[in-house]
């Protein structure tokens, strides 16, 4: 097993490949908005142009991130090709054909029946709190302070619906379609019950822009960054040269330990004595595999669990 970069070495390559993407997203969109408005503001009006850069623009873009990444994945997955790649995988099980083929058209149900509407219902709030100005792009320490702003909202949104997720009832009848997955997939990070991927994924992403009333180029800087994690986190790979962090740790609430790292930053689960990092679960005695997505779930505890807390399912 190859083993990723850690401490110092991935964080300083963290911080350059997001400052990289911030800049770039800063110099293209200038061009972005001008093609935008080729195409639409001549014929609907600047009204046109802010629905198809704010609104629209938010789907297309999770749309084009989330499948650009996800096919390359699925491919590796089913091919175990290539193999200097292959050899990052974290389980030795592979999911089948239809698991994945499965996987993949809920997502698209999930993205076209929940995500599409989501953003069309709040489109009106959309315009009104996200700035498309090409003249007021954000500095540089004002895209940094929103970003801290996004995570912080995004960690208390998604780690208090999660850890409701994992309550008896929510998680029989809502959270238990994702933990089908004990050996995840990158698309599996939006394999959920319609409404878990409302409430859990959609909401606390846009959250954070709409109250910062932030930049669209802060706000597209955020939704990539937060796409890349979540489909590294479910990839069931960890890539050393990932820009992300590790997967390792949400790799270990799905197939080992449902009661641990409920959190996407860790930040309530070191409060509470859930978190488990990349070393401590390496070194743990690990589970053996069973590798069969329609195995029990009481089955899948790690022996060193963080079951004493009250998660009750």
């Amino acid at each position: 097993m190859a083993h990723a970069l850690t401490g110092l070495p991935r964080l300083a390559w963290r911080i350059a490949f997001v400052a990289a993407l911030f800049f770039g997203l800063r110099s293209l969109y200038p061009l972005v908005q001008s093609g935008v408005d080729a195409l639409v503001t001549t014929r609907y009006g600047v009204p046109g142009r802010e629905f198809a850069l704010k609104v629209m623009g938010a789907y297309v873009l999770h749309q084009v991130l989330f499948w650009a990444i996800c096919i390359p994945a699925v491919y590796l997955d089913i091919t175990r090709s290539p193999a200097w790649l292959f050899r990052f995988k974290l389980q030795n099980f592979v999911n089948s054909k239809e698991v994945i083929l499965n996987c993949l058209r809920r997502v698209a149900m999930n993205q076209l029946f929940v995500l599409l509407p989501f953003v069309l219902i709040f489109s009106r709030l959309i315009d009104e709190r996200i700035d498309s100005n090409p003249d007021n792009l954000p500095s540089p320490w004002t895209a940094a302070r929103d970003l801290m702003a996004f995570l912080i909202v995004e960690e208390v949104g998604f780690y208090f619906s999660h850890l409701a997720l994992h309550t008896k009832f929510l998680y029989q009848h809502v959270h238990k379609v994702h933990h089908e997955f004990h050996a995840s997939i990158a698309p599996a990070a939006e394999y959920a019950h319609p409404l878990e991927f409302l409430l859990s994924n959609v909401s606390p992403l846009f959250a954070g822009p709409i109250l910062m009333r932030s930049h669209i180029v802060t706000w597209w800087w955020w939704t990539t960054i937060a796409l890349l994690d979540t489909l590294h986190s479910h990839s069931g790979y960890d890539f050393p040269f990932s820009p992300t962090s590790t997967s390792v740790k949400h790799e270990y609430h799905h197939a080992s330990d449902l009661h641990c790292n409920i959190g996407a930053l860790g930040i309530f689960d070191r409060l509470v004595g859930s978190f488990r990092s990349p070393s401590q679960i390496k070194e743990a005695k690990r589970v053996s595999r069973k590798g069969d997505n329609s195995s029990d779930d009481a089955d899948h505890v790690h022996s060193d669990s963080c079951s004493h807390h009250d998660h009750d399912h």
